[in-house]
């Protein structure tokens, strides 16, 4: 599963590293963090009506799941469309009537 793997990625920084690396890394005026040439970390709120309730990840899964906005970034083989098709079947389920955005910065 294409979300869960992104998601262990993500959560391998456990507690102790992430307070190093948010302490030396965020700006006060801003919710974003770069962590040593990384992604860009943006705080995540899964559940909207608790804003307590939030999980530090990757720009592109925050835009992914809240905006429904794609971005394929490497060249297309055979696993990174089937990671694309999995992850538009998935938007698709969660609701066929909103639009999907891609941007698409690839070689060739």
């Amino acid at each position: 599963n294409v979300l869960s793997y992104q998601l262990k990625s993500i959560n391998k920084l456990n507690s102790q590293i992430y307070n190093k690396v948010n302490n030396k890394f965020t700006n006060r005026n801003s919710n974003i963090y770069m962590a040593g040439g990384q992604v860009p970390m943006v705080p995540y709120f899964p559940n909207r009506n608790n804003p307590n309730e939030y999980m530090w990840m990757d720009v592109y899964n925050v835009l992914g799941r809240s905006k429904r906005t794609l971005f394929v970034t490497r060249f297309l083989d055979d696993e990174s469309c089937n990671q694309l098709i999995a992850s538009l079947l998935w938007l698709q389920g969660q609701s066929d009537k909103e639009p999907i955005t891609m941007y698409f910065n690839v070689p060739g």
